[in-house]
């Protein structure tokens, strides 16, 4: 094979220099299971995708979902993807409900420190532990309201396992119970 530079037409560029995107190497493949050549840019929700998970499931690491103003009933899942989520409308306008099942937000598969939520209201989940948010790496977490998450063991808001856990910036914790008590 010749080169794999995601981000680029066709993601193949026959050099470093050519690549205007993710560089995977010479000798590597766009089919190579261990590269992801979805495109990374800037998409919609709702426009590009109907949902944020379908979003997270379809682009490319390093992305940017931009989510317009409303409440989105689902549960999402980066799956390792470090992406870039935004609330164009900020928490006030931009609610991810998580119908009082499972974890709202998961990030437990490394996301890093280029992984940001930034401007929601999540709300509704429920788990074991962390129903707002669970996360394993350092993303950012910023202009969030996280609230009203029921855990039934520990930790309604937001569960972090790791060593380093997320950076929270201007974000608000309320009304999140463990077995019906504040947590």
């Amino acid at each position: 094979p010749g080169a794999c530079c995601l981000g680029h037409e066709g993601c193949v560029s026959a050099t470093q220099d050519e690549c205007d995107g993710n560089w995977f190497g010479a000798g590597t493949s766009c089919n190579d299971s261990n590269v992801d050549c979805a495109a990374t840019g800037t998409y919609f929700v709702p426009g590009d995708y109907s949902s944020i998970q379908a979003a997270v499931n379809s682009v490319g690491e390093y992305s940017i979902i931009n989510v317009s103003p409303g409440t989105y009933y689902e549960h999402v899942n980066l799956n390792g993807k470090n992406l870039q989520i935004i609330g164009v409308g900020g928490p006030e306008m931009t609610t991810i409900h998580g119908m009082n099942s499972n974890t709202v937000i998961t990030m437990m598969n490394g996301e890093d420190g280029t992984t940001t939520i930034d401007g929601f209201s999540i709300t509704a989940g429920f788990n074991a532990s962390g129903a707002g948010i669970r996360c394993d790496g350092n993303p950012f977490i910023l202009n969030c309201k996280i609230y009203g998450n029921n855990a039934n063991s520990i930790i309604g808001g937001l569960l972090s396992i790791g060593d380093e856990g997320p950076t929270i910036g201007n974000t608000h914790f309320c009304e999140n119970d463990v077995n019906g008590f504040p947590d």
